[in-house]
């Protein structure tokens, strides 16, 4: 296992607890406005790869992250993010990215959960 990874990713039954999918009570475009609204915040740009399946992406210097919206029902959403570094860096990890990025969408957002272990 390397000290400095370069990429990190969420997923539905990710050992770390704060690594899974999360869910949210919001549609796919309440979620796809949340994202727009941290990046107008933080002077970064949102591209949308692609609109009907979710995918979006935001590209800085040194990382970028790419998320994925679903949508089961109108009124869920579910969210992953993964983040990936140009070059190794040891001041930042991908790990904190993403736990920061999910700290503001569940301040934006209606927060159902992530996936239980069974």
């Amino acid at each position: 296992m390397s000290l400095f990874k370069k990429e990190v990713g969420t997923s539905l039954t990710n050992r770390n607890h704060n690594l899974r999918t999360r869910f949210y009570r919001n549609s796919m475009k309440d979620v796809k406005d949340a994202f727009n609204k941290i990046c107008i915040e933080e002077n970064k740009s949102l591209r949308q790869a692609d609109e009907y399946e979710g995918r979006m992406y935001i590209s800085t210097k040194t990382y970028e992250i790419f998320i994925k919206v679903s949508s089961d029902s109108p009124v869920e959403s579910s969210v992953d993010l993964s983040v990936r570094f140009f070059a190794p860096n040891i001041f930042r990890s991908p790990k904190r990215i993403i736990y920061r990025l999910y700290k503001k969408i569940d301040k934006i957002l209606v927060f159902k959960g992530t996936e239980q272990e069974e």
